[in-house]
């Protein structure tokens, strides 16, 4: 079975939950958008590789993820995992897609991390006197916010977020800071956010050296090949060097789309 990769930082949005009744500061929600369940499959599996269906049972609309797997035989088989989705205020029917499509995609593992993400509360004012997110009162009496918050930084290990930060857009300033207490897997200092996992690098390896069996080539050649390849650099990969898991993932994507086709 595919091994997914964990979100990164820029993969995952915001959105304001709740309000506190006296305007004192709101809640925020992370998510993912259908859209990156869409381009980690691609990277992972590879556009052939997977597809989706959607039906209705009992008035709900649910979608059904399928892979496309290798058996120990050699052959093919198509495995599938369904969730249903829940409308959303706008766009009922369009939310409702989108929703029971990403919780498809949670069933495969994409995006599981987000379920142990803290309570995030931010504050209307910092203990320095600024302004976190600016909370007013409408005509209606009801407090509003109209700012937009961005992750700016998230460790994850293991699919567990670690360490989470996020910023209010609209000033540039981080605004809520959260790490895991009793956390004994910090990365080192010098280690990138989200550094490939140790099985990623061993897949890598073995990966490439079946590739050069398979074409009778030295792996340096199949090295230098997959960091020339437009997947690769797509995810950002610079020097030949591969530092993130987004990046490990598109590598080994690319390698798996090779060997098939060998």
């Amino acid at each position: 079975m595919p091994s997914f990769r964990s979100l990164e930082a820029d993969e995952v949005e915001c959105r304001i939950g709740q309000i506190a009744k006296n305007g004192s500061g709101l809640s925020l929600l992370l998510f993912k958008t259908a859209r990156t369940d869409m381009d980690i499959l691609d990277e992972t599996v590879g556009p052939d590789n997977w597809q989706c269906k959607f039906y209705e049972q009992k008035g709900t609309l649910f979608c059904s993820t399928g892979i496309r797997v290798k058996r120990e035989d050699g052959s093919y088989e198509w495995v599938w995992k369904d969730d249903a989705g829940s409308p959303s205020n706008m766009e009922a029917a369009k939310g409702e897609a989108s929703d029971c499509r990403k919780r498809s995609g949670v069933c495969w593992g994409i995006g599981r991390e987000l379920y142990t993400a803290p309570r995030i509360w931010v504050y209307a004012q910092g203990r320095d006197g600024s302004i976190n997110c600016d909370i007013q009162q409408g005509q209606n009496g009801k407090w509003q916010c109209y700012d937009h918050f961005s992750v700016e930084r998230m460790d994850v290990r293991d699919h567990e977020i670690l360490y989470l930060s996020i910023r209010n857009d609209k000033t540039g300033r981080a605004v809520y800071t959260w790490a895991k207490q009793g956390n004994q897997t910090q990365r080192p200092a010098n280690e990138p956010v989200n550094a490939p996992s140790q099985e990623q690098l061993v897949e890598m390896s073995g990966l490439i050296t079946e590739l050069a069996k398979f074409r009778g080539v030295e792996a340096d050649k199949v090295i230098d090949g997959l960091m020339s390849s437009s997947a690769v650099r797509s995810a950002g990969v610079q020097d030949g060097k591969i530092e993130t898991a987004r990046q490990a993932a598109a590598a080994i994507g690319q390698l798996k789309a090779w060997i098939e086709k060998s």
